[in-house]
């Protein structure tokens, strides 16, 4: 596996990171839309938040798992960091 010189550290930890403020930002509308007056609006955002969350999740447990994968990796490595993360987001839907 080829090793990025230690300028691309940062780049390395912060990817993925717009799922993750994705997540956010749905759980921040959430916040700011009424209820009582669009409740499935409001439970659709809510929903968006876990998915985007839990994905981002995923990502980072199949990494951690797996390694990484490179555009270059057989499509069993992919296959399964794809099986990871959406059993992460499964389990996190479903409250596991």
């Amino acid at each position: 596996m080829p090793r990025f010189p230690k300028s691309h550290a940062l780049q390395d930890r912060l990817r993925m990171a717009i799922w993750l403020l994705f997540g956010l930002a749905f759980y921040v509308a959430v916040l700011l839309i009424d209820g009582t007056r669009f409740p499935t609006v409001q439970v659709t955002l809510q929903k968006l938040g876990h998915v985007t969350t839990f994905a981002w999740v995923g990502y980072w447990i199949a990494r951690q798992a797996l390694g990484r994968v490179y555009a270059a990796s057989s499509s069993q490595d992919r296959l399964a960091r794809a099986i990871v993360i959406a059993g992460v987001i499964i389990a996190g839907l479903t409250g596991l």
